[in-house]
């Protein structure tokens, strides 16, 4: 073939994907995520028409809701409508970010309350430029920002930025680099989730169009002026080419048939082959960009890795937990908790675990076996060992209850008057009892709600008394996995209980022993009173670290990685 005739001859090709850039714009004061804020809409597209990526994305946005959201104060509960958290979740888990509306209530100062969280679709919500100390202080709303000159945008407060009775908060996690908008967690394999999509309607195409593997277009009424090629070509191309064409199509002009050009068409017979390698590959590829542990989770059965067994799914099922969904639900409830106390209620949100990880009774599971899942992982086999050491309250009947406290400072003279005078007489007791006085520990306060952690419950039901070595004992075992100190699956149930946001703590009872002949209940309890007021509630024996008888909140971090 000629120069001449190469040049006549043109081969219509598919655009490839590329992320659009985020860039500020001279004379608008909003920065969008693409043109016309475009990359929402292909993050849409791809979920829309890749299965796999659609199922995950399902997958994960309904295990960070899990049965929805609950609290100890569950009067704050109102102020988050079920259907708007579960968009929320899903919005976080599709484009890597969400956004809500926050209402208040007419009112200054203290009188100012907080009165409902609303979602707002993440599309619609762009971010206002930054100012000089970085910070984006204002978002704006446009419904559709592919027509902002006709649907002109509003501007809205940044949360906590205001007085206004209408704020935004979009949740969003740090990424380097990222100023303006945060990508989904599965970026990188968006190209995989379009090649799904291209190839599912190739396939079916293919079908629609006889299994043709491509052909030619001869034109043979002559060769137009360039212009006219151009217009042709364009127009051919708008019906015919893409996925649903089912192969790439030539568009050759010529002076008359004999001089047509002639292409070697591929042959279709192997063409499955193929769709087989590019669908698998395509697939693994979607369940790496988003760190699937095991294809079973998402309904997607194979042959090889995690979920042939109840043990491997179970496994999975941890790991998915650990490593993608709490991530995620700490982020969305960060936000959440930030609200609420903006209306001064110090209390801690949680979501309500979809599945567990253990069975009720502490067994362990075999192959083939269903699974019900727990969110506290290891939890309930913890709770029984130590409830198995402590004491029953029937056992202490020869010693007489004179002091139940939670201690929140160190104490000074109570210790000084009564411990130092006595040694400890027999083996079994602990470090902290002497001949007239045991120190036990009681699982307090003796309540659960819903969303109490396994550990917590049995050990409330329990009613049971420990020393304070077995309890420091316990923590050499998995209570709740990934939340000690960097990620550690243990950490002190004798200083952090059942971890974090946990509301119980170990209340401290003092018990002396019956008939001494040494001092009396009435002199013991006595001895308490006598101190000053101020000094009752932090005097006390023995001495222990001031975490023992916290909860977790505000001050401590709520036993974040502690």
């Amino acid at each position: 073939m000629n120069e001449k005739e190469y040049n006549k001859i043109s081969l219509i090709q598919l655009n490839s994907y590329v992320k659009p850039t985020i860039k500020e714009e001279m004379g608008k004061d909003w920065v969008l995520n693409g043109k016309n804020n475009s990359f929402f809409d292909d993050v849409i597209d791809r979920y829309n028409g890749s299965p796999t990526n659609a199922a995950i994305i399902n997958g994960y946005s309904e295990m960070i809701y899990g049965k929805g959201l609950t609290a100890v104060d569950d009067s704050i509960l109102k102020l988050f409508p079920s259907k708007d958290i579960r968009k929320i979740c899903n919005d976080f888990e599709l484009f890597g970010s969400a956004s809500f509306q926050v209402i208040y209530s007419k009112g200054k100062g203290a009188l100012r309350k907080v009165t409902g969280v609303y979602h707002i679709p993440r599309q619609t919500i762009a971010p206002n430029k930054m100012n000089d100390e970085g910070e984006i202080t204002t978002y704006w709303y446009c419904k559709d920002w592919s027509k902002a000159s006709s649907n002109k945008p509003e501007p809205y407060p940044a949360f906590g930025t205001s007085k206004e009775d209408k704020e935004i908060y979009v949740i969003e996690p740090y990424k380097a680099g990222k100023y303006y908008y945060a990508d989904p967690d599965y970026l990188a394999c968006m190209q995989y989730a379009q090649l799904e999509e291209e190839i599912s309607n190739f396939s079916i195409n293919h079908i629609r169009n006889g299994l043709s593997a491509g052909f030619i277009i001869n034109l043979n009424n002559g060769v137009p002026e360039k212009e006219v090629r151009n217009e042709i070509e364009r127009d051919i191309k708008k019906k015919v080419t893409g996925s649903s064409a089912a192969g790439n199509v030539v568009v050759s002009f010529n002076d008359n048939a004999e001089t047509k050009a002639t292409i070697e068409a591929f042959p279709s017979n192997e063409n499955h082959k193929q769709w087989d390698f590019w669908c698998e590959e395509a697939r693994k590829q979607i369940m790496v960009g988003h760190r699937v542990t095991s294809p079973m989770l998402f309904g997607i059965k194979d042959n090889t890795g995690l979920g042939n067994n109840a043990e491997e799914l179970e496994t999975a099922s941890k790991l998915s937990y650990a490593t993608v969904i709490q991530p995620k639900q700490e982020l969305i409830l960060d936000a959440f908790n930030e609200v609420v106390k903006y209306n001064g209620i110090d209390t801690e949100l949680e979501f309500k675990p979809l599945i567990s990880f253990t069975k009720e009774d502490g067994g362990t599971t075999k192959a083939g076996e269903e699974v019900e899942l727990h969110s506290h992982y290891d939890d309930s086999f913890v709770a029984d060992a130590l409830i198995e050491v402590g004491e029953d309250i029937k056992s202490l009947e020869g010693w007489e209850l004179i002091d139940e406290s939670k201690v929140i400072k160190d104490p000074t003279a109570f210790e000084l008057k009564l411990a130092k005078t006595f040694s400890s007489s027999w083996a079994s007791a602990s470090e902290q009892d002497n001949e007239l006085f045991k120190v036990r520990y009681v699982y307090a306060p003796n309540a659960v709600s819903d969303n109490s952690r396994e550990f917590c419950r049995k050990m409330v039901n329990a009613d049971k008394v420990y020393r304070k070595e077995d309890i420091i004992l316990a923590q050499d075992k998995v209570v709740n996995e990934g939340f000690g100190a960097g990620g550690a699956d243990t950490y002190s149930i004798w200083l952090y209980k059942g971890g974090v946001n946990c509301a119980h703590f170990w209340q401290r009872q003092i018990y002396l022993k019956k008939n001494n002949g040494k001092i009396s209940v009435t002199e013991a309890r006595k001895m308490i009173l006598d101190l000053e007021p101020s000094e009752r509630n932090d005097a006390r024996l023995p001495i222990n670290e001031k975490e023992v008888a916290q909860t977790a909140g505000s001050n401590n971090n709520y036993w974040k990685l502690q």
